[in-house]
This record gives structure tokens, sequence and C-alpha cells, in this order.
């Protein structure tokens, strides 16, 4: 993207990565479908596309990552890091963030005394770890052979070591 388009051009592009649509980004940049048509044509319109196609393909990339990586943690979380040393649950400002991300609810109860009483219910650690499992691969020959599926912690261990989330 070394040549600056005019804004018209600029918008169309934005638009055309958006709708995949040449009616819809000349209708939104305020040309006719026609000059849409003769800007595809024209090589730095291409050549902004294309950057922009880029870009749009690594923050893809980077949400793939987070996305895998949240489903770790939920499948991965240590019921230990919800409670201080003497097992009494901690209130969510207290713990790591990995350890609050794996709370789906909260109640909260006051006892007579004025003290609190913490109720979390977590994400469904299961289902999380067969997301990932399923990412993984881990099904494959078991789908194959139509037996009986489970998950091997080893096994799913080393995959996720393997792709760089080391829990």
């Amino acid at each position: 993207m070394t040549k600056t388009l005019p804004d018209k051009q600029i918008a169309f592009c934005y638009e055309y990565i958006k709708a995949l649509s040449v009616s819809c980004a000349a209708k939104a940049a305020g040309v006719t479908t026609m000059q849409g048509y003769n800007w595809l044509k024209q090589p730095d319109v291409m050549e902004f596309i294309d950057g922009l196609r880029a870009e749009r393909q690594h923050r893809y990339e980077d949400l793939s990552f987070k996305v895998i990586d949240e489903l770790a943690k939920l499948a991965m979380i240590d019921m230990q890091r919800l409670h201080n040393n003497n097992g009494d649950v901690l209130p969510i400002h207290k713990m790591d963030r990995d350890a609050a991300a794996s709370i789906k609810d909260v109640k909260i109860r006051i006892n007579d005394d004025g003290s609190y009483v913490y109720e979390y219910k977590l994400h469904d650690k299961v289902q999380a770890l067969e997301k990932l499992a399923r990412h993984l691969n881990l099904f494959a020959e078991d789908n194959r052979r139509k037996v009986d599926h489970t998950i091997d912690g080893d096994n799913l261990m080393d995959k996720l070591r393997e792709i760089g989330l080391d829990y």
C-alpha cells in the first residue's frame, strides 16, 4: 500500500473487503457499480485491497490463538486457585485472572455476622476439554474406528505444548 488512494477509493476498498460485493462497495463509496469494477482493474486499488486482506488475515490468526488459549484456560483450571490456604473460597478480586475467567456466575450471600459467602458456578470444563480436543484432532482416530470418545490427559497436554500452550 505505497500509493495513497482518494477517499472514495479507500471507502470502496474497505466496503469491498467487508461485503465482497462490488455493487455494495460502490454504493457505500457513492459511485456507480461500473466505476467500482473499473477500480478493481487498477493495480494500486488491488494492492490496497490485498493489504487490507493481509491485515484481516493477521487479525483472524491472532484471534484464533486467543480463542484456543481461552479454551485451554477453562479446560485446565485448578479448583485450588479459587480458594485460599484455609480452603475458603476467594472473592473474585483476590483471584488471578485465569481463575476469575473460569467463573460463569457469582452469588454473594451476607451472613448474620456481616461476613460474605461466595458461590461460584464455573464454565463447563468437560465441554471446554472436548472443544479443545476436537480442535487438536485428538478424536480423529477414534472417529475412524467408531469407538467411545475419551480424552487422554497426557496426550492433550502434549498437544497443548506442541502449539505453545503450556499449562
